[in-house]
């Protein structure tokens, strides 16, 4: 990456210590790459400006914190002291939150670096060379049709996924006409190209949407032919510590 590419990365030192500290060498993975991360960065927000913005402004509020608690920039700190205050911040409530927004863009750069992709097993892009099934034939894109056309159907079901597909299956199987809606299209193999920043758009309803009680859970919805059965093996959460001493 040529250094006209690399001058958008803004606070370049704070994220390069912040870096090597959350990606340390480990059994399966290398130590972090500062500088592949760049090019990672750059490749996939295609130089917008308003991505190196946004990130250097996390990293402005994630080094006032630290200079106001350490009376040093996190750059500043020993090696050893920024794992120390990593550490430590990751128990702390509302240090805990800075640090997870903080480090989730570049733990989401970290991961789509080809070699850790590899180790993760996870698929590059896949052509589709099967040949279609019968039932692909039922599947009519909005562009397919007139703006005022009409489909006769004896009950109409507004969403693809595991209920609206139950549904219909019920309803087809007492010999009604079903016609299935739904807001997103028909994505096959060929599609799932492991970059996430292409497949994210296309599969998910990007409107927040979640639980309210006694805490807010984040529910990711699909929004493709399947729905959510179609991205719920992608949703996942960190197996707890002590569930891991068992």
């Amino acid at each position: 990456m040529s250094e006209n590419k690399i001058k958008p990365f803004l606070r370049q030192k704070t994220a390069h210590a912040l870096i090597r500290t959350l990606f340390p060498a480990g059994k399966t993975f290398v130590a972090a790459e500062p500088e592949k991360l760049e090019e990672v960065c750059f490749e996939l927000s295609g130089g917008n400006p308003v991505v190196y913005k946004l990130l250097s402004f996390q990293l402005a509020v994630f080094n006032f914190f630290c200079f106001c608690l350490y009376g040093k920039f996190f750059e500043e700190l020993t090696e050893n002291r920024q794992k120390a205050v990593v550490e430590e911040w990751s128990k702390k409530s509302v240090l805990r939150g800075l640090l997870r927004i903080t480090a989730i863009p570049y733990k989401l750069f970290f991961i789509q670096q080809q070699e850790i992709k590899n180790s993760l097993c996870i698929a590059g892009e896949k052509s589709n060379t099967a040949e279609p099934a019968r039932w692909q034939q039922q599947i009519s894109s909005v562009d397919d049709y007139d703006e005022d056309q009409e489909l006769e159907a004896d009950v109409v079901i507004v969403g693809t996924g595991a209920g609206g597909a139950s549904a219909a299956y019920e309803f087809a199987s007492k010999g009604l006409a079903v016609v299935l809606v739904e807001e997103g299209r028909y994505y096959d193999r060929s599609h799932f190209t492991g970059n996430m920043f292409q497949v994210v758009p296309k599969l998910y309803r990007l409107e927040p949407t979640g639980t309210i009680g006694n805490h807010v859970i984040p529910v990711p919805i699909g929004k493709n032919v399947g729905g959510t059965t179609t991205i719920n093996s992608g949703t996942a959460m960190r197996t707890p510590p002590e569930t891991l001493k068992m």
